[in-house]
């Protein structure tokens, strides 16, 4: 299964191997995301997406389409950056701010 943001059922919306992914469902997910956010993993920041999003289009709906397919992510696609903020004022070797 894969998540993608469908704005116009205004929510998340799960795609699995029977469902068929288009362009207008990425060019809609890739429109949703917020500007000025940290890269992911890969580098590549919202901004980023939304810049060359005629171009990655149809790369990555070249992408999901195997995935979806055989019902595997590549392992990256389950990657993600934390970064804790320290809050001014706060307790930085506090971990449950209780």
């Amino acid at each position: 299964e894969i998540f993608f943001y469908d704005k116009y059922r205004n929510k998340n919306t799960i795609y699995n191997s029977d469902c068929n992914i288009n362009n207008k469902i990425i060019v809609s997910t890739i429109k949703s995301l917020k500007n000025n956010k940290s890269p992911g993993p890969d580098g590549f920041a919202n901004d980023f997406y939304k810049s060359f999003i005629d171009l990655l289009t149809p790369l990555l709906l070249k992408a999901y389409h195997p995935a979806l397919k055989s019902q595997t992510m590549v392992p990256s696609w389950t990657e993600a950056t934390i970064v804790v903020v320290h809050k001014e004022g706060k307790d930085p070797t506090d971990l449950c701010h209780c």
